[in-house]
């Protein structure tokens, strides 16, 4: 159990702090005001590939973030990588949202917390982010250091 925890806090220490230039929009809102974004712009229809950002809204509608209030409550990982938390029986972990504040669950056992923000599609810690590829308020997948892991709100 100890050395789950030690191979986890090295591996988030370690696939941390890579930081990604992307597309840039430039949209223009009813008033004819222009601003430049990251996401596309509202009603924009947007190509999506398999390596590009896809996150839904509780309705289903296709959504440009993903918001603090939506990643709200506890969220158990499904998959790491290809593979189901269930086949590599490690027990249990969950990613707990409470404010402002992410803790990690593993087994039973508390980590620290740390202060969160989301922007871009990103979940920005103090030295590094989790990016969302895909999220509908019940389901989400993030690229985690190199790690795809599937999550689902408890």
């Amino acid at each position: 159990m100890m050395l789950k925890q030690i191979i986890t806090i090295t591996a988030l220490c370690t696939f941390s702090l890579f930081v990604q230039a992307g597309k840039i929009y430039k949209c223009q809102d009813q008033s004819g005001k222009k601003s430049f974004q990251s996401t596309p712009c509202r009603g924009e229809k947007v190509t999506l590939k398999s390596d590009k950002i896809i996150v839904r809204d509780e309705t289903g509608a296709t959504s440009s973030s993903v918001t603090r209030e939506s990643l709200q409550g506890r969220w158990l990982i499904t998959h790491l990588g290809k593979t189901s938390s269930a086949e590599l029986d490690v027990g249990e972990d969950i990613w707990e949202f409470s404010q402002n504040q992410w803790t990690v669950i593993s087994n039973g056992h508390r980590l620290r917390p740390e202060k969160f923000t989301v922007a871009d599609n990103m979940i920005k810690f103090s030295t590094y982010s989790v990016t969302i590829l895909e999220f509908d308020g019940t389901r989400m997948k993030v690229d985690a250091f190199g790690t795809i892991q599937r999550l689902k709100k408890q």
